[in-house]
């Protein structure tokens, strides 16, 4: 099952003890943030285990799918191709030659878990809150607030 994304960001949270979606791939591009909950993250032809403080990077090529063990809460910042190029006004003159989307698309990024030390940690933490937070107020995909909150994921 291929799912399809038509809005250019979208920022869904969720909390579940049985994972909703069988084995897909998408339209689009999504990180993936674990705020609570364990099990394991089948990604391609790997099986991750996962925990709260995860982050992970899929790409339009990929397939995956959460396996829970205990209840997790989940954060998906979905975005499609045209996010990056509407907004590639405000981007930084060094994201000409790495683009958030070749970020994306990189298998060393991917194929094993990131890992992340303090401060980072907490970084992380912080700002996909304060995306879901000011997703509540503005609508994401027009903000060059949300564009620089999520061009910080990039940057940990």
């Amino acid at each position: 099952m291929k799912r399809k994304q038509f809005e250019p960001l979208e920022i869904d949270v969720f909390e579940t003890s049985v994972y909703p979606f069988p084995n897909h791939s998408h339209t689009y591009y999504e990180m993936v943030y674990i705020f609570k909950g364990c099990g394991n993250h089948y990604f391609n032809k790997l099986v991750i285990p996962y925990k709260a403080g995860d982050l992970y990077l899929i790409s339009p090529e990929d397939e995956h799918f959460f396996d829970i063990k205990k209840s997790t809460k989940f954060c998906f910042i979905k975005f499609n191709d045209s996010y990056f190029e509407t907004n590639k006004h405000l981007s930084p003159d060094n994201l000409t030659t790495t683009s958030p989307v070749d970020i994306m698309r990189n298998p060393l990024l991917k194929e094993e878990k990131l890992s992340f030390d303090e401060p980072c940690k907490t970084i992380l933490k912080k700002t996909v809150e304060n995306i879901i937070e000011y997703n509540g107020f503005h609508k994401g995909s027009d903000s060059p607030i949300m564009f620089f909150q999520i061009l910080s994921l990039f940057g940990l």
